[in-house]
């Protein structure tokens, strides 16, 4: 019989149990990982059936158990040892940690962790500026996005970081103010070190009284509010789109992108007569790109598209 205490030996295996069991879920938060660097979608239309089946393992890589499955069967294909065994030793489906739930919890904790990175370096700074913004979702559901700008004091670079999403009931000026506050909060953060906020031009955003602006200016004077200017540059564009030359020059930058793009045999030669062309392989390169890959009527290619014919292509 061993001479140590019944419960330090308890806690020796529990321990044991502990460590196991993360370095199981190591490559299964790596393919994880892999996929929301990558922005891939990790569930299937069918994710049925034990991950030791042969069978299961063969459908997940024919692609029919979705992307995350089908990397944690080429993981195991590849020589995973861990992965192998941590499979093979399974009993039950709820002992996998492969689940959608735990998905959604592997994924949170994730986000935790990255959030915790992105607050220590605010906290650093210790002065900083809020963007915000509200829209509704494909669900209906109004969120009210929250960004930090900052200035990082390790690189000296002014970084905006994302924060998260919030559920907003109301949009008025007060509610959106109020739940500014309980989630800067949450994460640490006060309105004393608050030095900006960019908002749209909205009236519950940028109104004079009632305005999220005016409400935080109330409890903190040193808050400057500043129009966001990708909205300012939005609102200057679709007024410029109003007037009637704008209007035709877009419309004929249409016209040529639809008509070239329409035919195969337009579009390879156009890429001929570049070529022909006494310019630089560079330029070549990249009137080629603008013109003969960035068609099909698409608006932000027009920008692209108009600048190019005028300075690069005066020949066309």
């Amino acid at each position: 019989m061993s001479g140590k205490d019944v419960s330090v030996l308890l806690d020796k295996e529990k321990e044991n149990v502990i460590e196991k069991n993360r370095k199981r879920l190591v490559p299964i938060i790596q393919t994880i990982e892999f996929c929301g660097r990558n922005n891939l979608p990790l569930r299937g239309h069918r994710e049925k059936g034990s991950m030791k089946d042969e069978t299961t393992q063969k459908n997940a890589l024919m692609g029919t158990q979705g992307i995350f499955r089908s990397l944690l069967v080429f993981r195991m294909e590849s020589g995973d040892t861990i992965l192998t065994q941590h499979f093979q030793s399974t009993t039950g489906q709820n002992s996998t940690m492969v689940s959608g739930k735990i998905q959604n919890d592997l994924i949170y904790a994730m986000g935790e962790q990255v959030r915790s990175s992105i607050l220590l370096r605010i906290k650093k700074a210790r002065y900083f500026s809020i963007l915000c913004d509200e829209t509704t979702d494909l669900a209906k559901m109004e969120q009210l996005t929250l960004c930090i700008r900052y200035v990082d004091v390790e690189t000296s670079f002014i970084r905006e970081d994302f924060i998260g999403f919030v559920e907003m009931k109301s949009t008025t000026g007060l509610e959106i103010k109020k739940t500014i506050v309980t989630e800067l909060t949450k994460i640490g953060l006060s309105l004393t070190h608050l030095r900006g906020q960019g908002y749209d031009g909205g009236s519950n955003m940028a109104g004079h009284y009632k305005g999220v602006h005016a409400l935080i200016l109330n409890e903190q004077p040193l808050a400057f509010y500043t129009h966001c200017f990708s909205h300012s540059l939005n609102l200057a564009i679709s007024k410029c789109c109003e007037v009637s030359a704008i209007k035709n020059v877009m419309g004929i930058v249409n016209s040529i992108s639809s008509f070239l793009s329409a035919s195969a045999k337009r579009v390879n030669l156009l890429k001929d007569i570049i070529i022909e062309e006494n310019i630089s392989e560079m330029k070549k390169k990249k009137i080629e790109n603008t013109l003969c890959h960035a068609m099909g009527g698409k608006t932000r290619y027009h920008f692209d598209i108009s600048r190019t014919i005028s300075n690069d292509y005066n020949s066309a």
